[in-house]
């Protein structure tokens, strides 16, 4: 960690100092510190940087301020980004509980390695959960009832076959 006395030493004596400042200052936090760079004399500058640099520290050392470089904002973005995908399939999955049983028309139905995927109107997609017999193909306008199965799972009849295991097809 720079020093009080380093930090100043580069902010004075570097032409290319302010110029590079002034490019990383995105947000109005440190724009106050940059704007002392545009101070030309020594002592005025010297005093604005103190101040600025000493707000800035007591904002960093209560939590107020978080410093990160690229790779942990990038990291941190993807992981925020990943809960709200989550939060966003937990919530479709409790409206899905909290309509069960449902009642709905398969609007597209399609095999692929040996299990059925289908789409249900106002439900999303769902796929077959283990190989197994239907009976008889499922087409689109066929009648489907979702329910809960054992363990968390869900159960779906098509028309008046059997009961089949299916989960929900997710990302």
């Amino acid at each position: 960690m720079l020093s009080m006395e380093a930090l100043l030493m580069l902010l004075t004596l570097s032409p290319l100092a302010s110029a590079q400042a002034n490019d990383l200052a995105k947000t109005d936090l440190l724009e106050p510190l940059f704007a002392c760079l545009q101070q030309t004399e020594a002592q005025p500058r010297y005093l604005c940087l103190e101040k600025e640099t000493r707000a800035l520290s007591s904002s960093y050392r209560v939590g107020d301020t978080v410093l990160m470089d690229k790779k942990e904002a990038w990291v941190l973005k993807q992981t925020s980004e990943q809960v709200r995908s989550k939060d966003a399939r937990t919530r479709a999955f409790d409206a899905i509980n909290a309509a069960l049983p449902i009642t709905s028309v398969i609007t597209a139905a399609s095999q692929r390695n040996g299990l059925w995927r289908f789409d249900i109107d106002g439900y999303g997609s769902w796929i077959q959960a283990e190989t197994g017999e239907l009976g008889r193909d499922p087409k689109a306008g066929d009648q489907a009832r979702i329910r809960r199965g054992a363990v968390g799972g869900y159960l779906l009849n098509i028309r008046t076959g059997p009961a089949i295991r299916i989960r929900p097809l997710t990302g």
